[in-house]
């Protein structure tokens, strides 16, 4: 057998795409004929599943073609370019029409598909000769953006010379709108192109106010190398590149060296001009040591020294800017960070200060992952690119920051919490713009740096495509937020290195079509592309205007590099989204804690701790919280911190799963929790303010440590349970064993057995803010058990408080990387690490110290007797389901009418007191409950391990149950249904509740003990689809599974066929016709639960049977959003 796997790729963000969204391909093996095309209903023609944006893999034999073929619809004739990758493996053909490339080449022919209104067939035939295999990719692309034509031309022209007559009254307009009117008769002529070009370089270039420059700097290299867009800008080679820094003049487009390196071997680029245009910074090698060194270089091409120093070779100093006091920021690895996504085998890059010998210098920023391309603004801030992912999808993780020069006010400004874009490659502000600027939007895997030219405005948002202005090329067209890994490839045409002139004007390094080189491009937002250099055998790289830059002010320093810790400052913690829907005065505290990354050559999403974090996590104490919500506090300088509300259990309300940085000295302030960057501080003083700095209240009364499981969680295991849970029984968990298990690398088998009763969000949760009290203790089988009284088991405050900590952190293992890794590896990394963070902080830290290890303690026997009564049988049961049926009567059925196309049926439920109800036959679908509240998302559920392209299995489908329905919000509903239709709908009391589940049956199930498959979606065999793996995760094989992927408790002895919920109604009802009164989603009542909760019942999809009988319980804040908490409703006094 010979494989070909092949991948189809939607077009670029804006682009018109072949509808093939929601096409059906065909697969046939033994085609008679070439071309061909599916024909429905034949059986030699198989349904074969290839969504686009996804791989596939086709299997062939050894000189038998396959064809594969789909049909498609489009509104109009048209020219739909396509460009082959791969193409001297497969051929297309187009209704019925073998296809020639219109521009071949031998990786990525191009195409253009002769597309007619209405029904089109597209037919891809794969042959494989020899051995081996191909990767295919189809990718979609406008034939105006990488071949432009004459016409298309001329009309993007006469729109740029219409905006540049309206900004500029002396502009030329009327002669060059003259000479467009003539060209446009002669679109014909053989040497149309050059006279066009020519056109555009006078009206654009030469006598464009815009324009006011002569040259333009850039690099001219042999080689098109660009660092993976997960390694820092040294994630290339260091020679080999036959490059130099040119001059290129726009009065005759000529190209002049001004400096060469003395072999031109040595990579010699980040280039970055001096305000006065006298001087340059450009990142290249040191020949006595080979390490990454920043230099500075005259304009003119000499006098060349190395500014930043070598401290060692393991050290690298690269992407040097200048700021306006004359000083420089610059990206380092003298943090010794490895990458943790791979294992810590390439190094993180971050920022620091220096004067400009290179000395005085200063850590600014203090990251899990990479600090990129640094640029400053207008207004004197620096703009750069923070990678980080503590808890989260890596692949989309990296945001658009902005910092004081000194470090201070380190903030996001764009794509926090949010998908798209996965990347934002060197963004630079609009001149004169605060608020707008221009990157490259890429992806994580696939094309190295390369992606979209797009103009984004955070005015009108900071996430998602909420802030796209436009992208470029692309006038008149939507940006979609494609959200997908490889995000770059397929996309034509490419840019590297813009550099805006207005907001409407761009240089850029440009790639228009595969067959073509990388050249030097001006571009606008009226969609010329026009071409200032290209040359045949060399690539041209980061265009830089020669040209002064008027110097953005030097800001004052808000730090005091001798202060020994900084104040962090919240108005108001309920101020932004981060807490919202939570009551005033939930938050009784806020624990701060701090990261420990990855040394070098370690690390992992799984190197720690089974699906949890990335990172070592260490406690920096508590501080209260005012009862206005604010809290001032000193926190330790130059550190990462993570807060997280407590409420008065000491368990999270939220979990920020990023971190901030405050400089030495620094009065570092937030108006809340999560809001906007561009939020106005609150006109009101709070009580923090009055009261002053607090000190930290720290863990366990020691200097910050990190939490190890064998120190914290071990003991409370052997005080208080390993004496029923031993090991002696094998239905029970084993809390004492300290022996790993088979499959589970290193962790001590009571961590297995423990931590599968905790729900957490692993190493890659949903990357969007998470709902407040997603991951709520309370939502843990574990804290779920103890709290109603496992068999007297009583815990200390302080054992709970150790607990509910645990949680929180994501349920760590190891406390420290010595621990992982062993002392003899990490000691000597370790130890350089302290030493030069004490050199660039002042800082003396050890993040590997732990207080001296402890003795296990004995088991105490608790005194406690719990007497659990078995629920009394509820008046009137058993009966059969023959007489539940005569009980309803005639009239069995009821719809409450929301909209004209949607409903809620309901079933009459009789009781023995003769006070019937009708009850929602389902549970409320998303659907329902958006006639209430159309912005309802119930959002998705988490998939295990990592590698994660969405946010997990979909959960907000309009035919899905809805969760994360407060119990506020679900009676709310109720209210606005009893208003809208007159009658009395409510939630059902527990008693409803389970009478109606019953519907007669004096058993734990109305079907009996048996037969869950049939009746119940539950946690069983199919709750193993949660352990995914491979880039863009799939479930895992059943025999591929192991301890470190597959481990959430279940009743593996029956398959119910489903995982997640997909809908209602998709199991066998009960007597009175409900369905999904077992398992699915759990569902509120209006009944009072301890503690000022309000129960639940019924158990879901994430529970094993004896979670979700009759009469099992559990209850939760009423304010509060459950994952697998939904409700259906009740209408207490139905007519006669």
């Amino acid at each position: 057998m010979r494989f070909i796997e092949l991948l189809l790729l939607a077009t670029c963000a804006c682009a018109t795409a072949i509808p093939l969204e929601d096409a059906v391909w065909f697969e046939n093996r033994k085609p008679q004929s070439w071309p061909c095309a599916v024909e429905e209903g034949r059986p030699d023609w198989k349904p074969f599943d290839l969504p686009v944006r996804t791989a596939r893999t086709v299997s062939l034999r050894e000189g038998e073609p396959v064809v594969l073929s789909t049909r498609f619809e489009h509104p109009q004739t048209a020219s739909q370019g396509l460009v082959l990758v791969g193409g001297n493996q497969a051929e297309l053909a187009c209704n019925g029409k073998p296809l020639e490339p219109i521009r071949a080449d031998t990786r990525e022919p191009l195409y253009a598909l002769p597309l007619v209104k209405g029904k089109n067939t597209l037919s891809i035939r794969f042959q494989q000769p020899q051995s081996g295999h191909a990767q295919i990719h189809l990718s979609p692309v406008e034939l105006d953006y990488v071949l432009p034509s004459a016409k298309g031309q001329l009309q993007a022209l006469w729109r740029s010379v219409d905006h540049l007559a309206s900004e500029h009254p002396s502009y030329p307009a009327q002669r060059i709108r003259k000479a467009i009117k003539k060209l446009s008769k002669q679109v014909e002529a053989p040497d149309i192109m050059e006279k066009v070009r020519a056109l555009q370089l006078d009206a654009l270039v030469k006598n464009n106010p815009v324009i006011d420059f002569n040259n333009i700097l850039l690099r001219r290299t042999k080689r098109t190398d660009h660092p993976p867009n997960w390694k820092g800008n040294t994630g290339i080679r260091k020679d080999g590149y036959g490059n130099e820094i040119a001059r290129l003049s726009l009065d005759d487009l000529s190209l002049q060296t001004v400096y060469r390196p003395k072999d031109g071997s040595f990579f010699t680029g980040d280039l970055n001009l001096r305000f006065d245009a006298q001087k340059m910074l450009l990142s290249s090698i040191c020949p006595e040591d080979h390490t990454w060194q920043v230099f500075e270089l005259e304009t003119d091409g000499t006098g060349l020294r190395q500014v930043t120093q070598s401290v060692g070779p393991d050290v690298d100093n690269y992407n040097g800017i200048y700021l306006p006091d004359g000083n420089l920021i610059f990206c380092s690895t003298a943090n010794m960070t490895g990458i943790p996504c791979i294992g810590g085998s390439d190094n993180v890059g971050t920022l620091y200060t220096c004067d400009q010998e290179g000395k005085n210098i200063r850590q600014l920023t203090f990251e899990q992952d990479a600090d990129w391309y640094p640029w400053v603004m207008d207004d004197g801030k620096v703009m750069y690119l923070r990678w980080e992912y503590t808890d989260n999808s890596h692949y989309f993780t990296r945001i658009l920051m902005t910092m004081n020069p000194d470090g201070s006010q380190q903030r996001s400004i764009y794509g926090s919490n949010s998908y798209w874009p996965s990347t934002l490659f060197y963004a630079k502000n609009i001149p004169g713009s605060s608020s707008q600027f221009t990157a490259i939007v890429s992806g994580h895997h696939g094309i190295d740096r390369e992606g979209e030219l797009v103009l984004f405005d955070v005015r009108n948002g900071e996430t998602d495509t909420a802030g796209v202005v436009q992208r470029i090329p692309g006038y008149g067209k939507k940006v979609e937020g494609i959200v997908r890994d490889k995000y770059a490839v397929g996309n034509w045409p490419r840019f590297l290195h813009p550099y805006p002139l207005s907001d409407t004007y761009f240089l850029a390094a440009g790639r228009l079509s595969p067959a073509g080189r990388w050249g030097i491009y001006l571009l606008d937002r009226f969609d010329n592309i026009v071409l200032l250099k290209e040359e045949p055998k060399l690539s041209l790289f980061e265009p830089v205007p020669l040209k002064p830059r008027t110097p953005p002010p030097v800001m004052a320093s808000r730090i005091r590099p001798e202060a020994d810790d900084a104040v962090l400052y919240i108005q108001d913690i309920y101020e932004g989204p981060g807490l919202a829907g939570l009551p005033r005065g939930s938050v009784k505290q806020l624990r701060l804690l701090t990261y420990s990354y990855a040394y070098r050559s370690m690390g992992g999403h799984n190197a720690l701790t089974i699906e949890g974090g990335w990172d070592t996590k260490r406690i920096l104490g508590t501080v209260p919280v005012a009862d206005d919500g604010s809290v001032m506090v000193h926190v330790p300088h130059s550190t990462p911190i993570s807060i997280q509300p407590l409420d008065e259990n000491g368990a999270a309300l939220q979990l920020m799963r990023s971190w901030l940085v405050a400089m030495p000295g620094e009065s570092l302030s937030c108006v809340g929790c999560h809001e906007s960057a561009r939020t106005s501080p609150l006109q009101r003083a709070s009580l923090a303010m009055r009261q002053g700095p607090q000190n930290l209240t720290p863990w366990r009364n020691e200097k910050p440590h990190g939490f190890s499981f064998l120190r914290e969680i071990q003991p409370i295991l052997d005080r208080s349970c390993v004496g029923c849970h031993d090991g002696e029984k094998e239905d029970r968990p084993n809390f004492q064993s300290l022996e790993p298990i088979r499959g589970g690398r290193e962790f001590a088998g009571s961590y297995h057995a423990l931590h599968p009763f905790v729900r957490r969000p692993g190493s890659e949760s949903d990357f969007a803010l998470l709902t407040p009290m997603d991951y709520h203790a309370s939502t843990s089988e574990l804290v779920q058990l103890l709290e109603r009284g496992h068999h007297g088991v009583e815990l200390s405050e302080d054992d709970w408080k150790t607990l509910l900590t645990w949680i929180d952190l994501n349920v760590p293992y190891h406390a420290t990387w010595a621990s992982l890794k062993g002392d003899s590896k990490v000691d000597p990394i370790a130890a350089r690490a302290r030493e030069l963070r004490k050199l660039y902080t002042g800082l003396v830290d050890d993040p590997e110290w732990m207080p001296a290890p402890q003795d296990r303690p004995a088991f105490v026997k608790s005194k406690k007797k719990v007497r659990r009564p078995k629920p009394a049988l509820m008046k009137g049961l058993p009966f059969n389901e023959a007489k539940a049926r005569k009980m309803q009567g005639k009239k069995t059925s009821h719809t409450l009418k929301l909209s004209e196309n949607c409903g809620i049926n309901l079933r009459r439920i009789p009781t023995v007191e003769n006070e019937s109800f009708w009850m929602a036959e389902a549970e409320i679908t998303n659907e329902q409950f958006r006639q209430f509240n159309a912005g309802h998302n119930s959002r998705s559920i988490d998939q295990q391990w990592k590698d994660h392209v969405f946010a997990g299995y979909h959960a907000d489908e309009p035919q899905m149950p809805a969760i994360r329905v407060s119990w506020n919000e679900a009676m709310a509903f109720c209210e606005w249904l009893s208003e809208k239709t007159g009658q009395k709908v409510t939630l059902p009391t527990e008693k409803q509740w389970e009478w109606a589940c019953r519907a007669g049956s004096a058993e734990p199930f109305f079907y009996g003990t048996t037969g869950h498959e049939t009746f119940a979606n539950l946690a069983d065999a199919s709750i193993g689809d949660l352990a995914v793996r491979g880039i863009d995760p799939k479930p895992v094989s059943e025999k591929k599974r192991s301890p470190l992927n597959d481990f959430v408790p279940r009743d593996a002895s029956f398959n119910d066929g489903q995982l997640t919920p997909i809908g209602t109604k998709l199991y066998e009802p009960n007597a009175w016709g409900l369905y999904d009164m077992h398992g699915n989603v759990a569902e509120w009542t209006r009944s009072d639960y301890e503690g000022g909760r309000k129960a639940v019942r019924g158990g879901s999809w994430r529970d094993r049977p004896e979670r979700a009988t009759a009469t099992f319980r559990i209850g939760y804040a009423p304010y509060q959003k459950v994952f697998n908490v939904g409700f259906r409703v009740i209408i207490e006094k139905p007519e006669k």
